[in-house]
């Protein structure tokens, strides 16, 4: 499993729901809010912990490969619906934090068969449409430099550590040979 960092807590809790989707595969994560970091060392800390009932929550979250899946197809979907690309290059960061952090294999291929398949059902998600090939599509993006402009001024500002363009779009070649020969 790969080892939780800041990072991946924060893309857990912040993520922004656009359609409600099964969550599968899930993994159950604690979370904790500040004052329960602060307070459960501290003198007493547990009282007040307890008074205002702040103890950590497990939740059931997204996995990370499921997120991986679900943000490759939202890039292509935002191309080909040819909606404006501002502030969707977020994606593009995210892909390429996560990369390392998952397998890309056998059962991430018949993860991205799985949600292609539940995908299909939702509105503006023309890249889980039969016959629409992704690693074409990534392809497409990569070439015309679709999430360029936005990526430069929006979310490479926006970032705590400095991923340039260039580098984010390395991980979206490594996307699209992996899915290639996949018929995805």
């Amino acid at each position: 499993m790969p080892r939780e960092t800041p990072y991946l807590h924060r893309l857990h809790t912040e993520l922004p729901v656009l359609f409600e989707l099964k969550i599968s595969p899930y993994v159950r994560s604690e979370f904790s809010c500040c004052i329960f970091d602060c307070f459960s060392t501290a003198k007493d800390g547990a009282a007040l912990l307890s008074a205002f009932d702040l103890a950590p929550l497990r939740l059931q979250v997204t996995s990370l490969e499921r997120s991986f899946c679900d943000k490759t197809f939202a890039v292509c979907d935002y191309y080909l619906g040819e909606r404006n690309a501002e502030r969707c290059s977020r994606h593009l960061y995210d892909l390429h934090k996560i990369l390392p952090l998952i397998q890309l294999d056998s059962n991430m291929v018949k993860l991205y068969k799985r949600v292609r398949l539940e995908r299909q059902s939702l509105p503006y998600c023309a890249s889980a449409d039969d016959g629409v090939q992704l690693n074409a599509v990534l392809r497409e993006i990569i070439d015309t430099q679709y999430y360029a402009a936005d990526y430069r001024e929006v979310t490479a500002k926006l970032l705590n550590e400095k991923v340039s363009y260039a580098k984010a779009v390395t991980s979206l070649n490594q996307i699209a040979r992996f899915l290639e020969d996949k018929r995805l």
